[in-house]
């Protein structure tokens, strides 16, 4: 493996975080604790992968 081992990334803090609060979770992906996600987030980070990243060989 060399420097091509890397074929993107996934930026799972942009799909959950709040836009007027940058440093927060989102309240509708938030599980009431402010650390952890409800199923919402967990699915809007799912929606936020790229598929062709996976499919790369």
């Amino acid at each position: 493996m060399g420097s091509n081992a890397i074929a993107g990334e996934l930026d799972f803090d942009t799909a959950v975080r709040d836009p007027s609060d940058p440093v927060q979770i989102d309240r509708g992906y938030d599980y009431r604790d402010g650390l952890h996600f409800n199923d919402s987030g967990y699915l809007a980070m799912a929606w936020a992968v790229d598929l062709e990243i996976l499919r790369r060989p």
